[in-house]
């Protein structure tokens, strides 16, 4: 494998980026299949990369990328590849069947497989494109899924990857954490607030530390403890079983 190439692309389903070279090192995010990153520092076996879609850096196992040129790297940032909306999606390739989830990025894709470099990448299954209009039955499908510091997949996620991963249906590339997406799209008064504004909360400072997504005007989806629905007013967020709220609102932002 050529590794002196600046850059790759996640070729697993899920993989983790850490804080440093170290598998004991804290999770700080994850790449999900079809990511692009840019190779920052180069090694065996940890290469520190940066996710292209949000900016986020972090260290990775130089096993879980296929290493690029230039050129394909160029093409493919400049593509609008269609992105997963399926809850699972089975694709078959050169190792045989693999499961990615929703999120995933089907780079040059031609309508029945994507290409990674030269490896193929065939679906098994049809491929949901996600529209406005599917976002209540995306965001849901997220239910119940635990709480993962860093985490962006159905087996474990956290505030900011929770919404990064909805709106990423859409072809809209957020910024990964919450005291950064507090900064992208536009303010909105409480009062005009519609469902998929994203809110934004404190805890005992001012800093943005949580963030969710409005179902409607009183309900929010976001992960703590869990992905879970709860009640929001100007106030925060009131959970229902501890009988309290348990964040402060901030802001309120709508991104589509």
């Amino acid at each position: 494998m050529n590794t002196n190439k600046s850059h790759a692309i996640c070729l697993l389903s899920v993989c983790p980026l850490r804080a440093s070279e170290n598998d004991a090192a804290e999770m700080v995010s994850q790449l999900i299949f079809g990511d692009y990153v840019t190779i920052l520092t180069a090694g065996r076996p940890w290469v520190k990369v940066r996710n292209e879609s949000d900016g986020y850096e972090g260290w990775m196992d130089f096993k879980q990328l296929k290493f690029i040129d230039e050129a394909t790297f160029q093409a493919g940032i400049k593509r609008k590849d269609p992105v997963v909306a399926n809850t699972q999606l089975i694709v078959e390739g050169p190792y045989g069947e693999m499961t990615i989830m929703s999120a995933a990025t089907l780079p040059f894709f031609d309508g029945l497989s994507c290409k990674i470099a030269e490896a193929e990448y065939v679906l098994k299954q049809p491929l949901i494109q996600a529209k406005k209009t599917d976002l209540f039955k995306i965001a849901q499908s997220y239910l119940n899924t635990p709480y993962l510091w860093g985490g962006k997949s159905f087996f474990g996620i956290d505030c900011s990857g929770l919404v990064q991963n909805i709106f990423k249906t859409l072809q809209i590339n957020a910024p990964r954490d919450a005291s950064q997406q507090v900064k992208f799209g536009t303010p909105i008064a409480w009062e005009k607030r519609e469902a998929f504004d994203l809110v934004f909360f404190t805890t005992s400072s001012d800093k943005v530390t949580h963030v969710g997504v409005l179902l409607d005007k009183n309900s929010i989806l976001h992960a703590h403890g869990r992905v879970r629905i709860d009640t929001c007013d100007e106030k925060g967020i009131f959970n229902a079983e501890q009988q309290k709220y348990t964040h402060s609102y901030h802001s309120i932002k709508r991104w589509i």
